[in-house]
């Protein structure tokens, strides 16, 4: 973080009003005005927290979870949103981005576009399974069965690692 840029979290901002009976105050007039209860807390973050040091430094501990004795930076009223990624990104969305760049796909791109498909094999897999389960009539083998735990050991095994990487 940059000294001149302070990244809104609303939990944070939260904490501030609720530790302030001024801020907590002024956050209760809206809320009886009704104004959206999120909408009221970036404004108070951008027009007060922002401006007086003892709220920003008050925001800055929670931040930090220390305490912060240095003399706190001339803020700037620049808030950086923090980034929303989208909920789902199928194999549409890879493929339409893979058209834009104009490239072929990137080996980012072809690992999500593999995973995809392990996605759709899980849930056709996890299917077939419970149909065995709850049906007289098996489909698949007790060989299929050792297979498919065997290949989730091993691919478990190989993933792990990667999983874990931060």
């Amino acid at each position: 973080m940059e000294s001149n840029e302070i990244l809104y979290n609303e939990t944070i901002v939260n904490s501030v009003i609720n530790g302030d009976a001024d801020l907590k105050s002024i956050f209760d007039d809206c809320i009886n005005d009704g104004e959206e209860p999120s909408v009221i807390s970036e404004n108070i973050f951008r027009k007060l927290i922002l401006s007086r040091n003892d709220y920003t430094s008050s925001y800055l501990k929670f931040i930090s979870k220390k305490n912060v004795n240095e003399v706190i930076p001339e803020v700037v009223n620049k808030v950086k949103v923090e980034k929303k990624y989208p909920r789902r990104y199928g194999k549409v969305d890879i493929m339409l981005a893979v058209e834009k760049q104009g490239t072929p796909p990137t080996t980012l791109q072809r690992a999500m576009l593999e995973l995809n498909d392990f996605k759709n094999m899980y849930s056709t897999l996890s299917t077939k399974l419970i149909k065995d389960t709850f049906c007289d009539d098996k489909k698949l083998s007790e060989e299929n069965y050792l297979d498919i735990i065997a290949t989730i050991k091993i691919l478990k095994n190989r993933l792990t690692p990667i999983i874990k990487l931060k």
